[in-house]
């Protein structure tokens, strides 16, 4: 879809029986004509990326044809076996790494708990353009933007239900899906609905019928319960632009994908962009974190 035909996309290096431990090396190339060659491409990432999504962010950064926005990915990078064994019994063993276009290993070790093991140093790449790009593991975005966190009264709402036994999550998609029906019902298609504040008010009292004590659905609690079925409503009514823009109002990666997106005109632009963030926040230096003197007893 993004790349010119014969474009190296992933390789493995991997260990076959009988090769003595010598590595054997395969890559994986485009084979077609690219449907969408120019048009300027923004991947988002987080610390759950991982596989497949980490080879193809991988290889459009490596060949300058995405910048990649979010969080170092989870670096899920082996390639592995399946041996057949007597009795109809099978082995799976690791044997191999992949690896993006520009040799940087997708594979991030983690000890036996499963916490990754940094390196003592991270290891430095270029683009095929010649940008400077981070390895060791996983996939480094151009741009790191950590996700938007619950507040103290949200992560109160859901650890109350929690306790109360009460299946938010799951009440939550099925106000959302009530309201799409009950859309649907009503006819118009070329009316784009909003979400009814009436069907909110009653998932808000069957929270505290649940058993989710009353004090707790604040303000800023119902907020946040209202977006997360908004954005349900206008994904299941097909308003994928809609969705997005509701999902915008606290994702703050997609937030800077979008206005890159409506400030640049190319690729080379979307570069410029997370470039220019990058030093400015090299040139302001880390934030100030105020610490409270204990008081002396």
């Amino acid at each position: 879809l993004f790349l010119d035909r014969g474009s190296v996309l992933v390789t493995t290096r991997s260990r076959t029986r009988g090769s003595s431990g010598q590595l054997r090396e395969e890559s994986a190339r485009a084979r077609m004509t690219p449907r969408a060659p120019d048009v300027p491409i923004v991947i988002l990432v987080d610390r759950f990326s991982a596989s497949a999504a980490e080879i193809v962010a991988g290889a459009l950064q490596d060949h300058d044809r995405a910048v990649v926005l979010g969080e170092r990915t989870f670096g899920k990078g082996t390639v592995q076996s399946v041996i057949p064994l007597p009795e109809g019994r099978l082995i799976r063993i690791t044997s191999g790494e992949w690896f993006t276009p520009q040799g940087r290993s997708l594979n991030r070790p983690r000890d036996s708990e499963g916490r990754a093991i940094e390196p003592d140093s991270i290891p430095e790449f270029a683009s095929i353009g010649g940008r400077r790009l981070l390895g060791g593991g996983g996939v480094f975005p151009d741009l790191e933007i950590l996700n938007d966190t619950l507040s103290t009264a949200e992560q109160a709402l859901l650890n109350a239900a929690v306790e109360a036994e009460f299946p938010l999550q799951t009440r939550m998609q099925e106000t959302a899906f009530a309201a799409v029906q009950a859309a649907r019902d009503a006819g118009d298609s070329d009316v784009i609905p909003d979400l009814p504040s009436e069907v909110l008010d009653e998932l808000y009292a069957s929270i505290v019928e649940g058993g989710v004590d009353a004090e707790l659905l604040t303000e800023e609690a119902r907020e946040y319960i209202a977006w997360r079925v908004e954005v349900v409503f206008h994904n299941r009514l097909g308003q994928d632009d809609r969705a997005l823009e509701v999902q915008s109002r606290r994702d703050t990666v997609l937030q800077t994908a979008v206005r890159f997106l409506q400030t640049a005109d190319n690729q080379a632009g979307l570069f410029a962009l997370a470039l220019a963030e990058q030093e400015a926040r090299a040139e302001a230096g880390p934030p100030e974190v105020e610490v409270e003197t204990p008081t002396p007893r």
